[in-house]
């Protein structure tokens, strides 16, 4: 099959995959939602957690796709000031970006269930503080798995050249 090909039959392939996903994960809140109890979803739910391990058990089969896309950039200058300086604020804007879903989905299901917090603290410092420890922890996270698929995607075309 030649690459273009592959491209399509990839591409047709991660839109099945996520027309199911979507289509589980509304079937699971449906169910909750209906009866308010969890468990009547755990099939869902089981199926919605495995499917992205097996989609990713085989793209790691192509080493080429697990590669971190960095650009035009020859892989030497990856390591330069500014090359760094683009890749922090790329991480810094996805873990923001990331925080802040992740804050207004929280609100959204506390106003939902109405949960309130255990801590007697104002809850816009509660949102404040979660979004501030969720940025950290994905900023952390997001910059040690980018800096080391930078040098492994260095270390590779480094074999590949020579």
């Amino acid at each position: 099959m030649d690459e273009r090909r592959q491209l399509i039959g990839g591409r047709a392939a991660a839109a099945t995959l996520a027309i199911a996903y979507i289509y589980v994960l509304v079937v699971a809140f449906a169910k909750f939602i209906a009866t308010k109890d969890i468990e009547n979803s755990a099939f869902e739910i089981i199926f919605l957690v495995v499917m992205p391990w097996v989609f990713l058990y085989f793209v790691r089969s192509d080493e080429s796709a697990m590669l971190p896309r960095i650009g035009d950039r020859d892989y030497e200058d990856l390591f330069t000031r500014e090359a760094r300086r683009e890749r922090l604020i790329g991480y810094v804007k996805e873990s923001a970006g990331f925080a802040v879903v992740l804050t207004v989905l929280d609100i959204l299901a506390n106003w939902w269930t109405g949960y309130r917090e255990p801590i007697d603290l104002p809850e816009p410092l509660i949102w404040a503080l979660v979004a501030a420890i969720t940025f950290v922890i994905f900023l952390g996270l997001g910059y040690l798995w980018g800096e080391y698929q930078t040098r492994r995607y260095a270390a590779t075309m480094k074999e590949l050249e020579s």
